[in-house]
């Protein structure tokens, strides 16, 4: 290999390094832990879940109680149905303390979590 040749070998090389070392440097380092993508805890989301299912099984599905509570309930159970047939609304509670509604709106939306 003559001079040149070499010469123009190790400057494309040199380039290369340049080039990966500038966008490896330009990456941002990985977060310690990663970001909660909400703000919500688990157990509100749980009842969330457990209010808004249970509305469709009971008034989108016109299952029975039993039925519907058996349909939302998770492993572990924590959150607990109630069924309001005549404002056709239902609730999920956990704990005493966390609680969600979720409220039939018509035959095209079906049910939806009503907003505290």
């Amino acid at each position: 290999m003559s001079l040149a040749r070499l010469t123009i070998a190790l400057r494309a090389a040199a380039l290369g390094v340049v080039l990966v070392g500038s966008s490896c440097a330009s990456t941002p380092p990985l977060p310690t832990a990663p970001a909660r993508p909400y703000d919500d805890s688990v157990l509100t989301m749980l009842v969330r879940y457990t209010a808004k299912e249970a509305c469709s099984c009971a008034f989108v599905m016109d299952r029975d109680d039993d039925y519907c509570r058996a349909w939302v309930k998770a492993s572990p159970s924590l959150a607990t149905p109630s069924f309001d047939r005549a404002r056709r609304r239902t609730r999920a509670t956990a704990l005493g303390v966390f609680a969600a509604d979720a409220q039939w709106v018509d035959n095209q939306v079906g049910c939806a979590l009503v907003t505290p």
